[in-house]
């Protein structure tokens, strides 16, 4: 359903990285949404200053590519985007705090942001290679098929044999792979993006 091309680039890879942008995304709305609740507005500036710089560029980016609004409002409503998320990210950090310290926190928020943002959207590449890795192993059990047949004959029992007992293990793997890889997302990317601190429990299975 997919075009095979988008922006020159393998069409389904791109939807994975979209898939990761909107998780993400979505992520960092829950972390602003708790933050807020729990602070209050006044102490979560910092906090929405990222949201609104992430999830912000990425809508107004989005509506950009679509033709919904054309390159000068663009640039105007990114300038505008930027100035604001930058006061909440350098200077309005913590209200308490000496404002050259709040800068300080400032950057090394940005170097860390900046850095494992880009990490956390590209892991979601693992979704495009378990696609094409189920796709590949699928053709190659159907070309040894192919070679076993030979001539046919007695050689269709071997063809049978090795394409059904083939693609049950490749959807097995494929299907184990569909529930371990998105968990393992929603419980790294998604958790750490959300602001999500678990303070956990020492485990004592023999224990009484």
């Amino acid at each position: 359903m997919l075009p095979s091309q988008i922006a020159g680039y393998d069409g389904t890879m791109v939807l994975a990285l979209l898939v990761g942008i909107v998780h993400i995304c979505l992520a960092m709305i829950v972390k602003t949404y708790q933050s807020t609740k729990v602070k209050g507005f006044a102490n979560s500036l910092g906090t929405w200053g990222w949201t609104l710089l992430i999830v912000g560029g990425v809508i107004v980016g989005g509506l950009a590519l679509m033709g919904v609004i054309d390159n000068a409002l663009t640039k105007w409503i990114i300038i505008v985007i930027g100035c604001l998320s930058a006061l909440g990210i350098f200077f309005l950090n913590d209200l308490h705090r000496n404002p050259l310290l709040n800068f300080g926190s400032g950057l090394w928020e940005t170097y860390n942001t900046v850095t494992g943002l880009l990490g956390d959207v590209l892991s979601y590449l693992r979704l495009y290679a378990l696609g094409l890795a189920g796709a590949k192993l699928g053709e190659a059990f159907n070309a040894i098929g192919v070679q076993a047949l030979g001539d046919g004959g007695v050689n269709w029992v071997f063809f049978i044999l090795i394409v059904v007992v083939g693609h049950v293990l490749n959807v097995a793997m494929c299907v184990l792979g569909a529930f371990v890889h998105p968990l393992r997302l929603n419980f790294l990317e998604f958790f750490k993006n959300s602001g999500y601190e678990g303070s956990g429990r020492r485990y004592n299975p023999l224990q009484q």
